[in-house]
């Protein structure tokens, strides 16, 4: 089980895309699933964490195309009302902050931006999929935004692991304010 100390007194988890179409071995965009199990148990761990401190500290992000060729192209795998863009079953699910975007950087939702900022948030932890899309832009994004940032590799998913340890190495190279933690 993933488990981080938090540094900064005011921490999230930020939970990007983990739906149900992403995680399903017969969907035309999947992450790589040999190592599912570890990264759930990543994923969970720190959800149980943040919500003994405080669940309203959890926040899920979803993706949500409305384009009809980005739809079409992608077989509708995150086609906004289609069955499977929901969070995978297997998420512990400990709060109700649920936010949707339709670009790879999940601050591109005003109102999750805005909610950061409200509870005054200085350190994000990062987890889901995928590491060479939607994580690293979200990562990115949250450094030009001010933020630390805490990306724990078990708690991080991709088309293959080549592709994630390529994308972890370069967000670890990206700025001092972005921590890799290898597990």
């Amino acid at each position: 089980m993933c488990s981080i100390k938090l540094v900064a007194q005011e921490s999230a988890l930020l939970v990007i895309d983990v739906q149900s179409n992403f995680l399903r071995e017969d969907s035309p965009m999947h992450v790589e699933l040999s190592s599912i199990s570890t990264f759930f148990e990543g994923i969970n761990g720190l959800e149980y964490q943040f919500s003994q401190k405080d669940s309203t500290l959890v926040f899920y992000v979803v993706n949500e195309w409305h384009a009809p060729i980005k739809n079409w192209m992608t077989g509708n795998v995150s086609k906004a009302g289609e069955a499977g863009v929901e969070l995978d079953d297997r998420l512990l699910l400990c709060s109700d902050q649920l936010y949707s975007k339709s670009k790879g950087d999940a601050l591109s939702n005003s109102a999750l931006k805005e909610a950061l900022m409200e509870r005054q948030i200085e350190q994000v932890v990062v987890v889901g999929l995928f590491a060479e899309g939607c994580v690293r832009k979200t990562v990115k994004s949250l450094v030009r935004h001010g933020y630390k940032v805490i990306v724990p590799s078990s708690a991080i998913a991709s088309k293959n692991e080549k592709k994630k340890e390529k994308a972890l190495r370069q967000l670890e190279a990206h700025s001092p304010f972005v921590k890799v933690i290898w597990e």
